[in-house]
């Protein structure tokens, strides 16, 4: 119940949602501005820079709020989500590894360390840089838990399209445990997620290295850019301009002309097909589930795929019908909205589909798999996707076109390291592919989740 005092406190708003408070067990606990260097706060907060200072590409990159997510402990860098700027309007915040970004508007509350020194970088103004004084990996991990986040979302006014925090993150409480040796046993786990998520990153360059260096091979001696002709855009079927980009051509040429060939999807003896249509009018009515439970299946959805080609999280879904299941060795590529995304599906336990949006390459095996998604989200990641596709809205790619895509016939030597990268099974932790490394970090947060939970709680401290 509201007192007095706290109506005061908030200018005499009557609203209920700015009168609630958040409780827990613990009363072991300092605000955040007690953990921090209130005097260095200001000179830590971000700056805009205005978006007539935006280019295509620039030495200087700025870091918006879309590259911190609630699943990630590191910020995402890539380069379809930082954004380039003149250099001339960049100011040199001096970001290192290890430093904490925190947004105070949009996501906010989301925040994530630095896993390395960037110093091309600047934070947009919705960032401060936490200049915390001690803990910093255990006050880190409560600011990734739903403590500290739904505190600040009750302090928060709702209804604002983009909504700001202002400094009011600084009232949250932070519970610390009774005994001290569980700050050190948060902080290792914080330390290992932040190693194996950094790798995730390494790995995925070094597979984006590898194709590179092998169709760098392919002499452009011959190459002569192809008239756009009538007889040109009957057999193609396309008038978009992009489809007949030299960029297009000349990416075309490298791969069908690379050394040791090429094979298309088709040729590797995938069937492709749209992933299952969910609805009602297609398969009656369905039920939808937060938590697996026995009959059900796991829906994945593309929209839910990192760059990295794996999972950030599933549905579940009840229904009466067989739907179109997923195997191992199943590839799912994201085919309208954000083109090129893909996953390989391994060691499934359980019925999983994914939906309309989602193509489905039925494939011949798992390592065969781990090849061609690798290469996929590679074509992804040099834009090959955004002069392929169509419409508007991000665009679609069709099955028919995906089909019959080149895919360079890389050495077995290098593609079995490329595979190894993505999808290995060895049990050793510095050996596992990114799609194991993905599955252990899941486990470690489930395991610092409980952590926090029994802090909270006050639960064997």
């Amino acid at each position: 119940m509201a007192k007095l005092n706290d109506i005061e406190h908030f200018s005499y708003n009557l609203s209920p949602h700015q009168l609630s408070t958040f409780e827990f067990n613990n009363k072991n606990t300092l605000k955040l501005s007690q953990l921090i260097d209130m005097n260095a706060l200001d000179s830590n907060k971000g700056v805009d820079v205005g978006s007539e200072n935006y280019l295509y590409s620039s030495p200087n990159i700025f870091l918006r709020t879309d590259v911190l997510s609630k699943h990630s402990f590191i910020p995402c860098l890539d380069k379809d989500i930082v954004q380039p700027i003149n250099p001339n309007c960049f100011i040199n915040m001096n970001l290192r590894a290890g430093d904490i970004i925190l947004t105070k508007d949009s996501n906010i509350g989301e925040c994530a360390i630095l896993a390395e020194d960037l110093p091309n970088a600047m934070l947009c103004g919705a960032f401060y840089r936490l200049p915390l004084i001690k803990n910093k990996y255990y006050v880190f991990a409560i600011l990734k838990s739903d403590i500290f986040k739904d505190q600040l979302d009750i302090m928060v006014p709702k209804g604002a399209t983009i909504r700001h925090a202002g400094k009011k993150f600084l009232d949250c409480k932070i519970p610390f445990p009774k005994d001290i040796s569980t700050i050190t046993k948060v902080e290792n786990l914080v330390k290992e997620i932040l190693y194996f998520e950094n790798k995730i990153n390494l790995f995925e360059k070094r597979i984006y290295s590898l194709i590179e260096e092998e169709l760098q091979k392919t002499p452009m001696n011959d190459y002569i850019k192809p008239k756009v002709s009538f007889d040109l855009l009957m057999n193609d079927k396309r008038l978009d301009e992009s489809f007949h980009d030299e960029y297009i051509h000349k990416l075309n040429f490298k791969i069908k002309n690379y050394p040791h060939g090429f094979k298309t999807l088709k040729d590797f003896g995938y069937e492709v097909k749209r992933g299952q249509n969910l609805q009602v009018s297609q398969i009656g009515n369905s039920i939808y589930y937060d938590n697996f439970a026995q009959n059900l299946y796991s829906l994945i959805k593309p929209t839910n795929f990192t760059n990295h080609g794996t999972i950030l999280t599933k549905e579940y879904i009840g229904n009466k019908l067989q739907l179109s299941e997923l195997n191992d060795g199943d590839i799912v590529f994201s085919a309208e909205g954000t083109i090129g995304k893909c996953v390989l599906f391994t060691n499934l336990s359980h019925k999983s589909i994914t939906n309309i949006h989602g193509i489905v390459l039925y494939g011949p095996d798992v390592y065969t798999g781990a090849y061609i998604s690798s290469v996929l989200r590679y074509y992804k990641s040099i834009n090959l996707f955004d002069y392929l596709s169509v419409g508007g809205q991000g665009g679609s790619l069709g099955p028919d076109l995906l089909k019959e895509l080149p895919i360079p016939l890389i050495p077995m030597s290098v593609r079995k390291t490329i595979q190894d990268l993505y999808f290995n099974e060895s049990t050793d932790k510095e050996e596992m592919g990114i799609l194991q490394i993905d599955a252990y970090i899941n486990d470690l947060k489930e395991k610092l989740k409980i952590i926090i939970d029994n802090i909270k709680n006050e639960n064997n401290n």
